[in-house]
């Protein structure tokens, strides 16, 4: 198996967790899949719930998501 791949993967993290900036990645279904440093230390660890659940305390999706438009459109 290439090592590579994780390699990279492992840069990639540690590139994202030294930003101070929160970055949080959320996919189709609005699950984070994934929390850089910045965002855990301001939620605590989020990975697998739903965004509007993790950082709203909602039970359904925000009015006007942005997340939503996005993935309708393909347009951020």
């Amino acid at each position: 198996m290439d090592p590579e791949p994780f390699r990279r993967e492992s840069l990639f993290e540690a590139v994202l967790n030294t930003v101070s900036d929160a970055i949080t990645v959320i996919d189709r279904d609005l699950k984070v899949l994934y929390q850089n440093e910045a965002v855990q230390k301001l939620y605590g660890a989020k990975t697998g719930e739903t965004c509007y659940e993790a950082y709203r305390g909602r039970r359904e999706p925000c009015e006007n998501c942005i997340i939503l438009d996005v993935i309708k459109d393909g347009r951020p």
